[in-house]
């Protein structure tokens, strides 16, 4: 075989080699148009004040630059409440988001979230005279959040991660006290507080790993 032919064998098997390359990576780009819709399932590994948080979410994508979300989080373990024991709280939230990408897989988002918190306090630490053990308390909070990441989809699979996400309460309510059932002046106060504190704590988010399917 003479050295040109081998030259020319290089050479052929480099140009497939690139256009099977440049073939991947357009399909790969263009699968938010061939899939735009997806659902997901979410996994956040600290959500302070709580531990973790889990839940799930639908996404649509009109064009390559945006894409919208409805997801739905829980979470059961306050680092507060494992702390002192006197309290336990649940979380659960409601979103909608809108996330831009600033690169083909970078991107940041911002919405609206809408969080609810159960509070069940210890009857026999707060003197309260109930026949349960525990008494139930229940707020809510409208947020707003934002959170940038890194998302990659290929073909009917997709996978994200939001590396930081931060939440702030805008207001709150109460919708439920346990505070008057209390046993003494300071401990209604302190109750009222802590209703007041689950309405206004700002929330963050490290690490939450989102793996999907589009369709």
């Amino acid at each position: 075989m003479s050295e040109r032919t081998g030259l020319t064998i290089v050479f052929g098997i480099l140009v497939n080699l690139f256009t099977h390359s440049a073939v991947a990576q357009a399909n790969k780009d263009q699968a938010w148009q061939q899939h735009p819709w997806g659902i997901s399932v979410a996994h956040t590994g600290l959500s302070l004040p709580y531990t973790a948080s889990r839940g799930a979410g639908i996404q649509y994508r009109p064009i390559q630059q945006w894409e919208f979300e409805a997801n739905y989080r829980h979470s059961e373990t306050n680092l507060w409440d494992w702390i002192t024991s006197d309290t336990v709280s649940k979380e659960r939230q409601y979103g909608v988001m809108a996330k831009h990408f600033l690169s083909r897989t970078f991107n940041v988002s911002f919405g609206y979230i809408y969080r609810q918190n159960d509070i069940y306090f210890d009857n026999s630490r707060w003197g309260i005279s109930q026949d349960a053990n525990q008494t139930k308390a229940e707020v809510d909070s409208h947020n707003v959040k934002f959170s940038f990441g890194n998302s990659w989809q290929i073909q009917h699979a997709s996978i994200s991660i939001d590396w930081i996400g931060i939440s702030r309460s805008i207001f709150g309510s109460t919708h439920r006290s346990a505070s008057d059932k209390a046993g003494s002046s300071s401990d209604r106060q302190f109750i009222k507080d802590h209703e007041k504190d689950m309405q206004d704590y700002m929330s963050i988010e490290f690490l939450t790993i989102n793996l999907g399917l589009r369709f």
